[in-house]
């Protein structure tokens, strides 16, 4: 069987994201392997490859950083100028367009396939006009299927596939009594997407006796003069940055999202996976798909702190919870493979 040839152009992937675990999970995976080889093009100014460079599906790659916009798309240019691939996968809007360009100038046969892993209408990075000119998609969650459709992408070109979620044996305890454990991994981020303003301010209202663990590098110490502020820095740790965030958490009651978009939200299904129910904002997209209201969580309305108090005491130590982890069936890692390799497959059938 002829392995199918994919060219993956992303920008701005440095190994820490939620992005860059699904790539390196495709970019691994012996059964998409047994299907599928890659190239990988990188062409933002904070691109590293060390944490793919070895990946068992990889073939090649090529970084393009710190050159002006003009030499960056003429590389660019080169690169699907002289691809084989059935498919170019692209993670970022201005790379369909010329991938889209070479393509119609030189007559070449693959397939442009968008892969976005943010909420289309809210990441100000993602030019809807660009994005449309792809010939088919792949879709990380439900409502980025619907935003697509939403600017007239025709259905059947766009493939729902979900990312991959590893089933996890070690679960994290519930706590059943004394201080209630929140936890956050992910961005440290006040405002804009991460929206943790809006979570230190709902705590700073919650009567019961809490702690929350953040894990995670970026605005800690804007996030701190904030704790200070609602004075509640006492009940927040912040550990920073860690590669494997869950080994250092035994027990908790809660993993906490205040996003005010997201593209998967893979950070609740790690959660989930691992028995531990969520409190998140229903915000575009992925949210909806992963977290079930009396099931493994409960999901508020984005910016009504009433309500995210009401979620959070709804959530914590319920004791209705039961099989938390057997919620996410659906989007573990033996339904996601099965999924990606149809959709590339799918992607090359399409009639355009």
């Amino acid at each position: 069987m002829k392995k199918i040839e994919v060219d993956i152009s992303a920008q701005n992937l440095s190994g820490r994201g939620g992005t860059e675990t699904v790539v390196s999970y495709v970019l691994n995976n012996a059964f998409i392997g047994e299907h599928c080889t890659f190239n990988v093009l990188l062409t933002g100014k904070y691109s590293d490859a060390s944490w793919f460079s070895e990946s068992s599906n990889l073939r090649n790659y090529r970084i393009v950083k710190n050159s002006s916009k003009i030499v960056k798309l003429l590389k660019s240019a080169m690169f699907y100028f002289k691809s084989d691939a059935d498919v170019i996968l692209v993670l970022g809007t201005g790379q369909i367009l010329i991938a889209t360009l070479i393509k119609k100038i030189f007559k070449k046969k693959y397939k442009v396939v968008s892969w976005m892993h943010f909420s289309i209408f809210d990441a100000n990075f993602i030019n809807t006009k660009y994005l449309v000119m792809a010939d088919y998609h792949l879709a990380i969650s439900s409502e980025i299927k619907n935003q697509l459709i939403e600017l007239k992408v025709p259905a059947d070109r766009i493939e729902v596939i979900y990312n991959p979620v590893a089933k996890q044996n070690n679960q994290v305890m519930r706590k059943t009594s004394g201080v209630v454990e929140l936890v956050y991994i992910g961005r440290v981020q006040l405002d804009e997407q991460k929206n943790m303003r809006e979570m230190l301010v709902g705590l700073s209202k919650y009567l019961a006796d809490w702690h929350l663990s953040v894990f995670g590098s970026g605005e800690t110490e804007r996030l701190q003069v904030l704790a200070q502020q609602l004075n509640i820095s006492s009940r927040i740790s912040i550990y920073g940055w860690r590669s494997d965030p869950w080994s250092y958490i035994e027990s908790a009651d809660v993993l906490l999202l205040t996003s005010r978009f997201e593209g998967f939200g893979m950070v609740l299904a790690e959660a989930i996976s691992r028995g531990l129910p969520c409190v998140s904002s229903d915000c575009p997209v992925g949210p909806s798909d992963i977290v079930k209201n009396g099931i493994n969580g409960e999901l508020y309305i984005t910016g009504d702190c009433n309500d995210f108090l009401r979620a959070l005491n709804v959530a914590v130590r319920n004791p209705n919870y039961k099989n938390i982890a057997d919620s996410l069936n659906n989007l573990y890692e033996d339904n996601y493979i099965r999924r990606f390799v149809e959709g590339v497959e799918n992607s090359i059938n399409e009639t355009v």
